[in-house]
């Protein structure tokens, strides 16, 4: 789940060696802890996910990497040559579903 190899996984075990930033964000959603958790800055481990914004984006942006998709992807129309309208139809209905659901959720 990590994409890294067991000697360097056994090494931050052992405290040979220190995860880098974006393994240690892979590391805390993978236990769902908080990364100040994992560093030993504070005791609780729960993480308020679903109030941080920094988290979720960082979050998302961390799937949309895993996926292969580079964020300027997005908007590029090229990239995008394979789908059909069917494919477009379904993630415009996607996308305003999660907004409604989150204009609703917040009372807007």
């Amino acid at each position: 789940m990590l994409n890294i190899k067991r000697p360097r996984y056994a090494k931050y075990e052992t405290g040979e060696n220190q995860p880098d930033y974006i393994t240690l964000i892979k590391l805390a959603d993978l236990f769902g802890v908080s990364t100040d958790y994992l560093l030993g800055r504070e005791n609780d481990k729960l993480v308020n996910q679903s109030d941080d914004v920094t988290y979720l984006l960082t979050n998302l942006n961390n799937h949309l990497k895993d996926l292969d998709v580079n964020v300027t992807d997005i908007i590029d129309i090229k990239k995008w040559r394979y789908l059909n309208q069917k494919d477009i139809e379904e993630i415009k209905n996607h996308i305003d579903w999660i907004s409604y659901k989150a204009r609703k959720r917040i009372g807007k």
